[in-house]
């Protein structure tokens, strides 16, 4: 909860870095709250009300959405990226939130496009937050664990 915490401190903090351990931390506990939110709405609605149960989670999201930019833009400093990557995600929350549906027999030319589009995004910025810390200072700031010792 430690780095959930801390990348909340930090939401509108777009500069500096942050280490791979506060990035995955907080997406972690993200994920736990998504799934508690969703696992909850099918204990209150059951299965009768189905867009009940999402959302708390879509609520959850949309506030959680700032400080998941900001500790994925510090996590690219991190590598030496700059924040700008994050925008690959923005055909993934759109889709998610125009609700294109992958089982849809009517997939048209623009949510295909936004699907793959996302799934490529999704890739990319899963690999760079994988990656490991650049050594020393880049341009973006210190490293954080030179700072944690």
């Amino acid at each position: 909860m430690k780095w959930y915490f801390q990348a909340l401190k930090n939401t509108f903090n777009f500069k500096g870095r942050a280490r791979r351990k506060e990035y995955w931390m907080f997406r972690l506990v993200d994920f736990l709250f998504l799934i508690s939110f969703f696992i909850t709405g099918f204990l209150v609605a059951g299965e009768k009300i189905p867009e009940v149960v999402g959302v708390i989670p879509k609520i959850y999201d949309v506030l959680i959405f700032i400080p998941y930019l900001s500790v994925s833009v510090r996590r690219l400093h991190d590598i030496g990226k700059t924040g700008w990557w994050v925008l690959m995600l923005v055909p993934s929350k759109c889709s998610l939130y125009m609700g294109i549906d992958v089982s849809s027999r009517t997939m048209t030319f623009v949510s295909i496009t936004m699907l793959v589009t996302s799934l490529i995004g999704i890739i990319i910025l899963f690999i760079f937050a994988c990656k490991d810390s650049q050594k020393g200072e880049n341009k973006y700031g210190f490293n954080p664990i030179g700072e944690l010792l």
